[in-house]
């Protein structure tokens, strides 16, 4: 008897070890839901399950790029009373042939606060390749991006709105493809700062073409 119960106690001591390790979640068919937990650590990473296998490559890669770098950041700055955390959310959305993903990247590496960031990528299924904005005009985007902003009343102030929507690549990378139009976002410090958050906008397809 006292072997049995023995037994029990360590099956239930593993489970107890084995979910402060690394586990994966399956979630449903469409993503999956990748947990680490380690005393200097913590990983939560919404992971989509894309059925285009190129797609799919590149959002690992990517995924994988920013996992690694944050653990870099774990391994060489690292103080033992707090705990780092990597947070990675998304969502997908389908206009015509196009699939965009827009991530949202929340990571705690000390300091007062978290970080919020954002990876974006608008796919042609038809072409095989990622889409930038090569083919839109920034002036049209910028002036329609400001005037959008000046309206939202989290804007308290215009020196980083301005200098966050000048009409440069550099300014507009984040943005994925809806029914309506191209939706651009934008982290904390671009365009406000940080008390006001993360913004969005919305530049509708009868303005860009």
């Amino acid at each position: 008897m006292k072997f049995k119960y023995y037994f029990l106690f360590f099956v239930v001591l593993c489970c107890l070890v084995f979910s402060v390790c690394c586990v994966t979640l399956a979630i449903s068919k469409e993503k999956t839901l990748i947990i680490e937990k380690e005393a200097k650590h913590k990983i939560s990473i919404d992971m989509p399950r894309e059925g285009n296998e190129r797609l799919s490559g590149l959002l690992d890669s990517k995924i994988g790029e920013i996992r690694e770098n944050f653990l870099d950041v774990v391994r060489t700055n690292h103080p033992m009373d707090k705990v780092y955390t990597l947070d990675i959310t998304y969502q997908r959305t389908l206009y015509e042939e196009y699939i965009s993903y827009c991530f949202v990247i929340s990571t705690y590496t000390g300091g007062a606060h978290p970080n919020t960031s954002f990876f974006t990528i608008v796919y042609d299924t038809l072409e095989g390749k990622v889409l930038d904005l090569s083919d839109y005009d920034l002036e049209v985007i910028s002036k329609n991006v400001r005037g959008d902003l000046l309206m939202n009343p989290k804007i308290i102030q215009t020196d980083f709105l301005m200098s966050g929507t000048e009409p440069v690549l550099e300014n507009f990378q984040h943005f994925i493809f809806t029914e309506e139009g191209i939706l651009f976002f934008f982290p904390p410090y671009q365009v406000g700062p940080y008390s006001s958050g993360t913004f969005e906008s919305l530049v509708s397809w009868e303005k860009l073409l």
